[in-house]
């Protein structure tokens, strides 16, 4: 679920159609701001990301995509280096 909407199945999705849903919000989760039909934008935040990772074990089928967890882990990793400069330098160690 992302933070503040909930997800709705209706009766008639399988297993298939929900894991290639996951696997579209994994692709929109790459951008930095996401325009949704409706509602104010969304900012695609290391915070986000990681609500995302905490719950995202627990959503239906998720057991089923887990490279959907591998995106979702690296875009973390992306937008913490992004945010923490730090954190993506290599440090030169001497030989």
């Amino acid at each position: 679920m992302v933070a503040g909407v909930g997800y709705y199945w209706p009766n008639f999705y399988d297993v298939t159609a929900i894991v290639k849903t996951w696997r579209s919000v994994a692709t929109i989760l790459e951008a930095d701001i996401i325009i949704p039909g409706h509602g104010e934008p969304i900012s695609v935040t290391a915070d986000l990301m990681r609500q995302l990772l905490n719950s995202f074990g627990d959503a239906e089928f998720s057991s089923e995509c887990p490279e959907v967890t591998k995106r979702l882990e690296l875009r973390l990793n992306d937008l913490e280096r992004r945010d923490r400069p730090e954190l993506g330098r290599v440090q030169n160690t001497p030989q």
